[in-house]
């Protein structure tokens, strides 16, 4: 950038000299022009979460050992037809509020247990 700033040459000369695409060293000169700097722009966008979060948060004030298919029913029992979510939209809000879920399988569990004592093998 600070090459063809000088005046070394042009875009195609100057990028294949440092062995750059012609048009990252564009985009390089047009953003140090604009801003005076080349540090990245920040990352932007991405789409807003579709969870209405007080909503969730009601569902586990209410039910706060819930798991997350009736956490999703009790928030679409709150919210509009059109503002219904998904079971992993829930999860994705649940984890960016610092929740933690482990996976429960509904169903009576195993009646199985261990077998043997760790560490008395007498062999």
């Amino acid at each position: 950038m600070r090459a063809y700033e000088a005046g070394e040459g042009s875009f195609e000369s100057v990028a294949a000299r440092f062995g750059l695409g012609r048009r990252t060293l564009q985009e390089w000169v047009a953003l140090y022009r604009e801003t005076g700097s080349v540090e990245p722009r920040p990352k932007g966008g991405g789409n807003p979460s579709p969870v209405d979060i007080e909503a969730l948060e009601q569902a586990l004030r209410d039910r706060p050992d819930a798991i997350v298919e009736e956490l999703k029913r009790m928030h679409n029992a709150r919210v509009p037809k059109k503002a219904r979510v998904h079971r992993s939209s829930i999860l994705r809000a649940l984890h960016r509020r610092g929740y933690v879920f482990k996976k429960n399988v509904p169903g009576p569990q195993s009646k199985t247990g261990q077998t043997s004592e760790r560490g008395d093998d007498d062999s």
